[in-house]
């Protein structure tokens, strides 16, 4: 488009909002109110009232024409307020209801930006236990786009608002949902705190579906901290809740976060049949999102195990789907993956392009833990293209993210490569303390996999510089 034609639209934008606002207030309210009869109208008529939100979950709702178009008769509605003679309770009752309509479908077209917008700004008319209930769809939809600050802020809200309403039932949920931040934020004594306090409301109200979910994030938690025994008995536990009460959807969530753990340990047969099960029940049940996910993991697993083609295309695949289902953590986390697929194979330029992209989505989320991974790999990747100091750099920032984060696997592993790229700089007393410290720690969390693959890495090395192997 050429310059003329773009200020001939940029005037017409002007002459359109000029012309909105010659009007007085009030005759620009009768107009929206104009305009939300005739839409609703076009749309056949306003919907019936829906039950409180904290007790009809909206997935059950029945999809309508309007939905698509009710974030706009929802505005209509909030501007047709302060026209006169206007039905006030009716213009607020409209209002909640498009909000509502428009947030869920947001949800279900993986709007998550939109449906976090729409679900706040219902909570700000609603109270007590609704309100909660609008402000933990909030940080749902926060959660899925990455942004786990925001989603913790508004679970916070939550929880307060139901403990102050004594509504034991949902203050489990918000607060099961508050531990999975802290848990994702790398904050372990805060999740394994509010998992704790979480469990107790479940089990006092003898709630086992609930119960079921925790005790599957529990798991996650104990794999994490290196505890391989507690972790595995979590995980049976919880998968077997979820068959007792035919919570399908979580079946399908353990099934997938206990392959990931099984090849974690390095039981792959166990792990690929794990994934294929939770595949199999994603697609049943239509969960693109948890589908993508599991291809990720799965295409981890490929690369992990020497089908490097395989791989590839099966994180084609998953890229695929966690773009369109919106996931931008889980997107980054999926290029990291690619990125080390194409490092592996010597393709440095493509490996430094992914690692870039995984970077930038983790900073534009505030998602400082996947941060601290992106800039490790990157470090990588720069000691592989010959520029020692600035891998060095993106180590020595890695490694201090990790440790504020808690995220031990990943402060080990760059400990012990950081420990190479100070080999390589003839710095071979400060390389051996670092690979030691490396070394202890991922022996520490239960991490013998990833101590063997670097331990393989510096023996190569250390053989190069013409140094002992450092204590394996």
């Amino acid at each position: 488009m050429n310059s003329a034609e773009t200020a001939y639209l940029f005037r017409h934008a002007l002459l359109r909002d000029a012309a909105y606002h010659l009007h007085l207030p009030s005759s620009r309210a009768r107009l929206h109110a104009l305009a939300l009869a005739v839409l609703e109208d076009a749309f056949g008529g306003r919907p019936e009232e829906m039950p409180p939100l904290e007790v009809s979950p909206d997935e059950a709702s029945r999809p309508l024409p309007c939905d698509a178009v009710a974030a706009e008769l929802a505005g209509h509605a909030r501007l047709a307020l302060a026209a006169p003679g206007e039905d006030a309770a009716r213009l607020v009752a409209a209002q909640k209801l498009y909000l509502r309509r428009g947030a869920a479908w947001a949800d279900r077209n993986f709007r998550g930006e939109t449906a976090g917008r729409l679900w706040e700004e219902l909570a700000g008319l609603l109270e007590g236990d609704s309100r909660g209930a609008a402000l933990c769809r909030a940080a749902n939809a926060a959660q899925h786009i990455g942004r786990l600050g925001a989603a913790a802020l508004l679970y916070e809200r939550a929880v307060a608002l139901h403990r102050a309403g004594g509504n034991a039932a949902l203050e489990a949920v918000a607060l099961g949902n508050l531990a999975g931040m802290h848990q994702r934020s790398g904050r372990a004594a805060e999740a394994e705190r509010d998992y704790d306090r979480t469990l107790a409301l479940l089990r006092a109200k003898g709630d086992r579906r609930g119960e079921g979910k925790i005790l599957g994030n529990v798991a996650m938690l104990w794999q994490e901290s290196g505890d391989a025994a507690r972790a595995a008995a979590l995980f049976d536990e919880a998968l077997a809740i979820h068959r007792e009460c035919g919570n399908r959807s979580s079946e399908s969530t353990v099934l997938g976060n206990r392959a990931s753990f099984h090849k974690r340990i390095g039981r792959a047969e166990d792990a690929e049949r794990g994934f294929a099960e939770a595949l199999a029940l994603a697609r049943e049940l239509k969960d693109r999102r948890h589908e993508g996910s599991l291809l990720s993991n799965l295409a981890n697993l490929f690369q992990e195990t020497g089908r490097t083609e395989l791989a590839q295309r099966t994180r084609e695949q998953a890229i695929a789907l966690i773009r369109e289902t919106g996931q931008r953590r889980t997107e980054g986390m999926a290029l990291l993956s690619q990125a080390n697929l194409h490092r592996e194979a010597g393709q440095l330029e493509p490996a430094f392009r992914l690692a870039r992209q995984a970077l930038g989505i983790s900073r534009e989320l505030g998602d400082r833990r996947t941060e601290g991974v992106a800039l490790g790999n990157l470090a990588g990747l720069h000691e592989e293209s010959g520029r020692l100091a600035e891998a060095m750099s993106g180590y020595e920032v890695a490694i201090a993210i990790h440790r504020e984060f808690g995220n031990k696997r990943f402060e080990g592993n760059h400990l012990c490569s950081s420990a190479l790229t100070l080999l390589a700089l003839g710095r071979a007393d400060e390389a051996r303390a670092r690979w030691n410290e490396g070394a202890e720690i991922l022996r520490a969390a239960g991490e013998l996999r990833d101590l063997e693959s670097a331990l393989d890495y510096m023996q190569v090395a250390c053989r190069a510089a013409g140094v002992a192997p450092f204590r394996d």
